[in-house]
């Protein structure tokens, strides 16, 4: 135990559905673990099952669901902090795993992510935790083949917050240049078809490594994260106009679900989900997940929790027409020290999402109009408005000389929380107001569209 501590704390300081614009929606009763957002967590059950385990214990493994009942997996370290080259397949079907063309040198922690048909392995650690590479790899299913690629332009780094934008190019947010002492702000870009990185202008509201991304459409969140702290913090970035170089940040950042700071979390995508978790805290592992629907903003709580208290694993997901699954391979545990553990796990839902869970009726105790969010926005956001009696309700959208541009409700409502979607396509980017009246209470708030 006391070698699993010298050398871990240095380690580790260590459903779906739209809603289509101008279309009011009731936010259904229910008492929630978490606000974020300004609007209620959900809450999915499914069952975890243990599958077979991975052939040592390792920590910071990556995987990558591939089709065909197969989840690719590689790398990991143990607890010497000594990294493995070793890649397999998980068969799902028979509960077993093929080796598969090792990697060029021993990788562990960065993210594997998928474009086109290949696989890439970004932001991973080699044998030298304070001495990055900024090595970058790619694999090719077809051949069984590992090739490396340009690394990270200097300064070197590693433990970026990597995702990929429409199918088409990894974007890499912050990162280390000397284990936990070196976070950066910057955010690059790689080409997979031409082999060039590239650094965008706007850069990261905060310096930060270790964190979590996930990328839907025009939106970017970044979960927690590493620097002089550990941040307990949620970042959305949001690219106008199809064009990746735009890529900016809305810096009235939110607490991260887990009610903690946590950094090292698994991620993965479903449908319009961003699911986020297990997680690392300061001293001890969350195994808990979360997912972030992009359309509305809400959060959904995945119970019940891992079986295995563990965190550095992998979130992997498998999808048919009527259940999905999620894979998780080794991980740390915590008990008075870090430890690595060869514990995989398979949790099981139906899909689509029919899980939700309505707790109690819940009527609001005041009207109330919510900050629009996003926030600016572009083309459209959410206001949600609760309603304390059944009266009339009117929503209204004006511009800066007072000009009336759009009356998003005015009917009859009954008591409830409810969301709506604006939809500036067709203005102008500035600023707008909008007000709620009910005949008992009115208010009015600012919001900013940028195009």
């Amino acid at each position: 135990m006391k070698k699993y501590a010298a050398i871990l704390l240095v380690l580790a300081v260590s459903v779906c559905y739209s809603q289509p614009d101008g279309m009011i929606f009731k936010i259904p009763d229910k008492q929630a673990e978490h606000f974020l957002f300004n609007i209620q967590a959900d809450t999915l059950y499914g069952s975890w099952s243990h599958i077979a385990h991975i052939q040592r214990p390792l920590l910071g493994v990556t995987s990558y669901y591939r089709g065909n009942n197969r989840v690719f997996i590689c790398g990991g370290a143990d607890s010497n902090g000594v990294p493995f080259p070793y890649c397999y397949f998980y068969n799902i079907v028979s509960n077993s795993y093929e080796p598969k063309d090792t990697l060029p040198s021993g990788r562990y922690l960065g993210k594997l992510v998928r474009v086109k048909d290949s696989l890439y392995l970004a932001g991973s650690v080699g044998s030298n935790f304070n001495i990055p590479d900024g090595k970058l790899y790619k694999y090719n299913p077809a051949s069984d083949r590992w090739t490396e690629k340009a690394p990270v332009p200097g300064p070197l780094l590693q433990e970026m917050a990597v995702c990929v934008w429409n199918d088409s190019l990894i974007i890499a947010i912050g990162g280390s240049t000397n284990g936990f002492s070196g976070a950066v702000n910057t955010v690059q870009v790689y080409s997979p078809s031409t082999n060039i990185w590239r650094v965008l202008a706007n850069t990261f509201p905060v310096n930060i490594s270790a964190a979590q991304a996930e990328c839907i459409d025009s939106s970017i969140v970044v979960m927690g994260g590493y620097s002089s702290v550990i941040y307990n913090k949620v970042y959305r970035g949001y690219i106008a106009n199809n064009d990746v170089e735009s890529l900016s940040w809305l810096e009235d950042s939110v607490y991260t679900p887990f009610g903690t700071g946590v950094y090292r979390t698994g991620s993965a995508q479903f449908g319009k989900y961003m699911l986020f978790g297990p997680a690392l805290a300061s001293s001890s592992c969350i195994n808990q997940i979360w997912g972030f629907n992009v359309v509305d903003s809400t959060w959904i709580r995945f119970l019940p929790n891992s079986l295995d208290v563990a965190a550095i694993r992998p979130v992997t997901l498998k999808v048919t027409s009527d259940s999905v699954f999620l894979f998780t391979f080794g991980g740390i545990k915590w008990d008075s020290v870090y430890y690595p553990i060869n514990t995989s796990e398979k949790f099981a839902f139906g899909n689509p999402l029919i899980g939700i869970a309505k707790n109690v009726n819940n009527i609001p105790a005041v009207f109330m109009l919510y900050q629009n969010y996003p926030n600016p926005f572009n083309p459209s956001t959410l206001i949600k408005f609760d309603i304390l009696k059944t009266g009339n309700v009117t929503i209204k959208i004006y511009d800066i000389t007072g000009r009336e541009v759009s009356v998003l409700v005015n009917e009859v409502k009954t008591p409830g929380s409810y969301r709506v979607r604006f939809n500036a396509v067709n203005l102008s980017s500035g600023i707008y107001f909008y007000t709620m009246n009910t005949g008992d209470y009115f208010a009015s708030k600012k919001m900013v569209l940028i195009k």
